[in-house]
């Protein structure tokens, strides 16, 4: 039921570069994964593949990562294309296209392939550094009002910055099916926080939040301050390197407290925050000593600004915590 090429370092250009994989597609009765990661496949060979994986219906579980190392920009569409092609006959309900960097011009590709009937069932979206821009995220975020049972969604390292990033969450917000939500390093400020914000108030069975290397602020987190306190269900929050300072780390604990989901977290990353001063190290201690706390949360507190003081009383009460990481 699976075909898989992962990690083979393939050059698929011609029909006889294809011709094996051609022939598994073909005799594989119930195909429902493949996954093409780490090779890199050309017109004529994509055009082959799409061809073959036409005739399957049962496809469901898709992996399109990295496979056009090496590629034009002028052939990645065109290859694209044809493989979209091929799925049209199955109800896909995971894809992802991460580390091919396609950019907008693929979007354009993906965007009627993600409103059409194959994609009505699409759970797990993934399109992490795909170079896919602001114009990129305004077309991706057309396409996502569609998703109506998309669970998981990741799309970090796209240079998304503000503009795009609220027309997805403008998306994303009226699917209220998301537990996923990935984000990281698109040069997102604070302006984007209230966006964000609605994605995380509508989406009730949140559970897990990335907005790794953005400009969040202490601005920022007053802007989620609210949808955080009702997000009940958060399990892996990820706020590390985003200049939340000390009054923003203190906005989002208290809010993870407020909402109780700080005991029902599993991982927590608040590293490189230029976080400091008793206030904070205070409310953690005092956090992290309740006895309703998860002894098992992965806690992340590393390249802050505390001083040896704060830093003991801190390192005394998440010593108990065998994956705390504190420099």
């Amino acid at each position: 039921n699976l075909i898989s090429i992962a990690g083979k370092e393939l050059k698929l250009n011609s029909a006889f570069d294809v011709e094996q994989l051609i022939n598994e597609i073909d005799s594989c009765c119930n195909l429902i994964s493949i996954n093409f990661e780490g090779n890199t496949i050309g017109v004529k060979a994509a055009q082959l593949i799409g061809l073959a994986l036409k005739k399957k219906s049962s496809l469901a579980f898709v992996n399109f990562k990295d496979i056009f190392t090496g590629r034009l920009k002028t052939e990645i569409p065109t290859a694209l294309t044809h493989l979209t092609n091929g799925l049209s006959a199955s109800f896909i309900t995971e894809l992802d296209l991460s580390d091919n960097a396609f950019g907008q011009i693929a979007i354009e590709v993906i965007n009627p392939f993600l409103k059409s009937s194959c994609c009505k069932k699409l759970t797990v979206l993934r399109l992490s550094n795909n170079g896919i821009g602001i114009e990129g995220g305004i077309l991706l975020a057309d396409a996502l009002k569609h998703l109506n049972c998309l669970k998981v969604f990741c799309c970090g390292r796209n240079r998304l910055e503000n503009e795009a990033t609220m027309a997805i969450a403008t998306s994303l917000a009226l699917i209220k099916t998301l537990e996923v939500l990935e984000l990281p390093q698109n040069g997102i400020t604070r302006e984007a926080m209230k966006s964000i914000g609605l994605i995380i108030k509508a989406n009730k069975n949140l559970q897990a939040l990335n907005l790794n290397d953005n400009t969040v602020t202490p601005r920022g987190v007053k802007h989620l301050y609210d949808a955080l306190r009702n997000a009940k269900n958060l399990k892996y929050i990820n706020f590390g390197d985003c200049l939340l300072k000390s009054k923003g780390g203190l906005y989002l604990l208290f809010a993870l407290d407020s909402s109780q989901a700080l005991y029902n977290l599993s991982e927590l990353d608040l590293s490189g925050n230029e976080m400091k001063g008793e206030d904070v190290s205070e409310f953690i201690v005092s956090c992290f000593s309740s006895s309703s706390i998860n002894k098992d949360i992965n806690v992340d507190l590393s390249y802050n600004s505390f001083n040896e003081v704060c830093s003991n009383k801190i390192k005394k009460v998440l010593s108990e915590f065998p994956n705390f990481h504190f420099m």
